[in-house]
């Protein structure tokens, strides 16, 4: 589960980069859905044992 949170963590910094400008919101969606996919990988895999 490090990875998941990880990508929280990702996730809270991207929403501040997108609050003060440093990101295109375009551009911050798409990394969004890619960090959904990277907790829904890593969710799965670690109910798998």
């Amino acid at each position: 589960m490090n990875a998941c949170g990880s990508a929280k963590e990702v996730r809270a910094a991207l929403d501040v980069a997108g609050d003060w400008g440093y990101i295109d919101a375009s551009r911050a969606h798409v990394i969004d859905a890619e960090l959904d996919q990277i907790c829904a990988i890593t969710w799965v895999l670690s109910r798998k044992g």
